[in-house]
């Protein structure tokens, strides 16, 4: 559904500038090929993911993150021309409405995963991406990485799923190569308000979900992981116990 956003507006809007820049720094892998949310008929209220081809520019990314409508949010593409990636996303979403697996659990595993990449030496940002279930680890990277190193880097890192209480495995971006996701849906919605839910990405402090003004700030302040690190850490299985 096309959205009139309103919660939260102003605090990212006050800084979209920033963000846009902070985005082209760390996660815009092409500039000729992104995603936009639009309406699916002139006499439509309901909307939809396109790809575009052309310039994203400064002036788009400031737009997104200014959003008044759901119609001026936007995806990234999860890869360049040469096959390399500037981040890694892990996502961990609700499989329906009937989906057995309750956001507790989500989160649980989402949680798991992003302290066994801080134990590491990574920099992850967790966010609440929808408030409903739906959680993110995004890790870029302070040189590109290539899309076979990250591939088996981020399979090993999941590779448990089912031990922390999930029934399918997280959606990994970029798709690891021979995966069934490879080559098809693989853009980043950017933080910020969600297309068809009345929320804002929320992120994890650690200990507590941060504010929305705290949020953007985080954001803003979070720094790339060394590259490196993909080819020299191995990911350890582990089960931690999260905070409630």
């Amino acid at each position: 559904m096309v959205r009139t956003l309103h919660s939260g507006t102003k605090i990212w809007a006050d800084q979209a500038t920033a963000l846009a820049q902070w985005t082209q720094r760390y996660l815009v892998n092409r500039s000729d090929l992104w995603q936009a949310w639009v309406a699916k008929s002139w006499w439509s209220n309901q909307i939809e993911s396109r790809e575009v081809r052309g310039l994203l520019s400064e002036r788009r990314i400031i737009e997104h993150f200014a959003a008044t409508n759901s119609t001026q949010l936007l995806a990234v593409h999860s890869s360049s021309l040469q096959q390399t990636t500037r981040w890694l996303a892990i996502l961990v979403e609700r499989q329906g409405k009937n989906d057995p697996v309750t956001p507790g659990v989500n989160f649980q595993a989402i949680l798991i995963w992003f302290e066994m990449l801080e134990s590491m030496g990574f920099r992850p940002i967790l966010e609440d991406t929808d408030g409903a279930g739906g959680y993110r680890l995004l890790v870029p990277f302070n040189t590109p990485v290539s899309l076979d190193h990250i591939g088996r880097f981020s399979q090993e890192v999941v590779s448990g799923y089912a031990n922390h209480g999930l029934q399918v495995p997280p959606r990994i971006l970029p798709a690891p190569l021979g995966t069934t996701d490879y080559g098809r849906g693989n853009w980043l919605r950017l933080p910020g308000h969600h297309p068809t839910r009345n929320h804002y990405s929320r992120l994890w402090s650690g200990s507590h979900w941060l504010k929305c003004e705290e949020t953007v700030d985080a954001l803003l302040l979070a720094t790339p992981s060394p590259a490196q690190f993909i080819r020299t850490s191995k990911p350890k299985v582990a089960r931690i116990e999260p905070p409630i």
